[in-house]
């Protein structure tokens, strides 16, 4: 299977963003045939970051940190995905993927080292891929000098609530989840490997839809592949992180909603709603003669069956028609350039879906995880970075402002930044959707904070790194 994806030229000493989605998110490729907003605020972005190219990867929704570092090297230089003959083999699945014909990066080497941010899983992906490009793990001369900084945003380094709540947490002494846990998600894994063979069956139609990039599959996989026992858990490594200037952005504590209390809440709306039925329903009935009199009537004028004709042809006709123009692969740029124009039209909303949408429904989340958690991940994994690396924790301070500004952060601009040591910026307010297109509070000003951050360590990556950094691997 080949991509071909745009590309872009690093000028030199331009240092490129790599931004990293996390788990069932997406990076240029947008879902919804092109109409979806973007994952991260791209736009936005682009236009804060004058140092180089910002670019957006595409890995698998649900893959392993491992296969998602192969699949987000191979397109940045636009090679085929290798996950290596060892981890292929104990994973079980094949060692080759998808073929990128075109480079997100046309320059990318030690001399134009690149920042990776991860949001989400997205920061064990980059915490992964630095340690392979580190160790040369594809041949090509690769070293620690081709990554200049790491950000983690909401980051699961130790771990995560989701596989407790599903039951794979693994006990002490464990390496894999127990059989028991894999068995009771048996039907979640039977519906997620139907549309996986859904999408490999009708490409053309379901991939644009929401295109999961689970190529890694063997085409005969079982239910019980698509939550594979041998993948090894999540973790953050940073044994080759010596070289690189590492920063994490953690959001603050939400506070939990229980489902009883949304139903209360809701309950007189719903109630009004129910009402608001049964009379009209009360009024349909007791009219329907008279109705059905006027309808008779209309239906024997011949104008009027002539224009029901039409509508019931143009129903039937339209939604073949909308699936041509969706699924037609030449009209994909023009797809993508009206997605543009409904990112931009929905703009003054997303206030209202952050507030009404996503932050109750982390808050549901919350309370179904229990503890800490920002929404979805347990402030207990985004703590603890001096377990990480031997070296200090540097904390920045992000105090939400009442009005977002683009400049960076007096407290965070005159901070020193060190190689392999942890710059910690932390953000109260803020709950999963930080780093988002959802989150219009806190995600513009945090960016600016890391952005200033990022070109300090640009103007200062010839430096020579610290001699006495130790190496410690994290879990």
């Amino acid at each position: 299977k080949t991509n071909q994806r745009p590309s872009g030229t690093c000028g030199l000493g331009m240092s490129a963003v790599v931004l990293i989605h996390g788990m069932l998110g997406w990076g240029e490729e947008r879902p919804f045939y092109g109409l979806a907003p973007t994952y991260f605020p791209l736009q936005h972005l682009r236009r804060m970051w004058h140092e180089g190219l910002v670019v957006a990867v595409d890995v698998g929704i649900a893959s392993s940190d491992h296969d998602c570092a192969c699949e987000a090297f191979a397109q940045l230089l636009g090679l085929r995905v290798d996950y290596g003959e060892v981890h292929s083999s104990s994973s079980d699945h094949v060692r080759f993927g998808t073929i990128f014909e075109t480079a997100l990066l046309e320059q990318w080497d030690a001399t134009r080292p690149i920042h990776l941010v991860g949001h989400c899983f997205g920061c064990n992906t980059a915490i992964a891929l630095c340690n392979l490009i580190a160790e040369d793990y594809w041949g090509i001369g690769t070293g620690p000098d081709w990554v200049l900084s790491v950000t983690c945003i909401c980051p699961p380094l130790r771990g995560c609530s989701l596989p407790a709540a599903l039951g794979l947490a693994l006990q002490e002494g464990q390496q894999h989840a127990p059989a028991g846990a894999l068995s009771s998600l048996t039907p979640l894994a039977t519906l997620c490997q139907l549309a996986f063979r859904a999408q490999k069956r009708w490409p053309s139609l379901l991939q644009p839809l929401f295109n999961t990039r689970m190529d890694r599959q063997q085409q005969q996989g079982t239910c019980r592949d698509t939550i594979p026992s041998k993948h090894r858990v999540i973790r953050g490594q940073v044994d080759n992180l010596y070289k690189t200037y590492l920063i994490a952005v953690i959001a603050g504590s939400l506070e939990p909603l229980a489902p009883l209390a949304v139903m209360r809440k809701c309950a007189p709306f719903l109630c009004l709603a129910a009402a608001s039925w049964i009379s009209l329903l009360l009024v349909a009935w007791r009219a329907r003669r008279r109705v059905h009199g006027e309808f008779q009537r209309l239906l024997a004028l011949r104008w009027i069956r002539q224009i029901a004709l039409g509508l019931i042809c143009w129903s039937l006709a339209s939604p073949c028609l909308a699936l041509l123009t969706l699924c037609e692969p030449r009209l994909k740029k023009h797809r993508a350039a009206l997605g543009l124009r409904l990112q931009v039209a929905m703009e003054p909303m997303r206030p209202f879906l952050h507030k009404w949408l996503a932050h109750p429904l982390l808050r549901l989340s919350a309370w179904a995880f229990g503890s800490e958690n920002d929404g979805l991940v347990g402030l207990m994994s985004q703590r603890g970075f001096d377990r990480l690396t031997l070296g200090r924790v540097v904390p920045l301070s992000c105090m939400p402002k009442t009005q977002v500004s683009s400049t960076a952060n007096e407290d965070v601009a005159f901070q020193a930044l060190e190689r392999g040591r942890w710059h910690v910026i932390h953000v109260p307010g803020a709950d999963h959707c930080l780093g988002t297109w959802l989150d219009p509070y806190f995600t513009p000003h945090m960016y600016a904070d890391l952005f200033g951050l990022l070109l300090r360590s640009n103007s200062g990556f010839h430096a020579p790194a610290p001699a006495a950094v130790s190496q410690v691997g994290g879990g």
